[in-house]
């Protein structure tokens, strides 16, 4: 009988136990294959992704917001519904 993932530790993520918004952090991990690339510049290029503003509002031009930046220098988009 294997062991459910349930009873498993969490693990570590950058040195932090548990860390805040663990299940999100899984997103900023995610393959960085040519075409998640090509489609990161794309939607850069085209203006479709932009800040949140002081007030943490994103303007309504945007179909993503940039919520951080990956390693290789691309940014973390979030897909925002409208």
């Amino acid at each position: 009988m294997t062991k459910s993932t349930r009873d498993t530790p969490p693990t570590k993520v950058d040195g932090i136990e548990n860390p805040p918004g663990g299940a999100g952090r899984e997103a900023d991990a995610a393959p960085r294959d040519a075409a998640t690339q090509s489609f990161i510049r794309g939607v850069i290029e085209r203006g479709e992704a932009g800040h949140y503003d002081a007030d943490g509002k994103l303007p309504q031009q945007y179909k993503y917001a940039v919520i951080g930046t990956h390693s290789d220098g691309l940014p973390i988009l979030k897909r925002v519904r409208t």
